[in-house]
């Protein structure tokens, strides 16, 4: 029986590292649209507020990145999550390890959705990976994606 290679705090510890802040965080995803040839990239940015002892403060809860690029088939959604499985290196490519969507995501967040369409059924797959869940998870993982 082999050691698991990290345990179950490691994501949550990868949160901390990798990016100078959120800015760098969100530009790796904007080059994921890139290299999937999206010709428009919205970034919505959802504000909430809090009253913490009297004092109002706003922060942004949520933060969406809707392009137009090509879409992601079957196999593909299933592994955007996943560190290192990423398309990798290409001379027509910005992304070079494979782990770009996967970090920044978890360093903007505590949970990633994605939603693409499958370039080969034209139906619309969604997977996701929540720190939250993998604290309580017995092995590191995340579930298959869902149509």
């Amino acid at each position: 029986m082999a050691n698991n290679l990290y345990g179950s705090r490691f994501i949550e510890k990868l949160v901390s590292s990798g990016y100078k802040n959120p800015t760098y965080a969100m530009a790796e995803i904007i080059d994921n649209s890139v290299d999937a040839n999206a010709k428009n990239i919205d970034i919505i940015l959802v504000e909430d507020q809090k009253i913490d002892g009297g004092r109002n403060s706003r922060y942004v809860s949520d933060v969406f990145f809707i392009d137009d690029g090509s879409g992601m088939n079957y196999e593909q959604i299933n592994g955007c999550l996943k560190f290192s499985e990423g398309e990798g290196t290409s001379n027509s490519r910005i992304g070079t390890f494979g782990v770009g969507l996967p970090n920044s995501s978890i360093y903007v967040g505590r949970r990633v959705e994605v939603y693409s369409k499958d370039i080969n059924t034209d139906k619309w797959n969604y997977v996701f990976l929540d720190l939250d869940d993998q604290l309580v998870r017995t092995e590191p993982g995340y579930d298959l994606s869902i149509e």
